[in-house]
């Protein structure tokens, strides 16, 4: 089935999209979404997401090497950091 036509698998639960799908990614593209569209993440879903994704803001960015970047102060720097000084 083309992407573009309703019924696609969404890219968060694999059911169907209650739309079209971006052709990049398969995200739904209605405005409005029935609740069983595959592009609809759930309260626990976002919940057990939660805390990995805050921890992982205070990890270092490391290079392929593994090796940690640093700031022009010598301390790794995480993404929070990273956001942060871009602001």
């Amino acid at each position: 089935m083309h992407p573009s036509h309703r019924g696609h698998p969404g890219p968060v639960t694999a059911q169907p999209n209650c739309g079209p799908s971006d052709s990049e990614y398969g995200y739904c593209l209605s405005r409005y979404h029935t609740m069983g569209c595959g592009s609809l993440a759930t309260a626990e879903m976002a919940g057990a997401v939660k805390e990995p994704l805050q921890a992982s803001g205070y990890k270092p960015l490391v290079d392929e090497r593994g090796e940690p970047w640093v700031d022009q102060h010598g301390e790794p720097v995480t993404i929070l950091g990273a956001v942060e000084a871009s602001g």
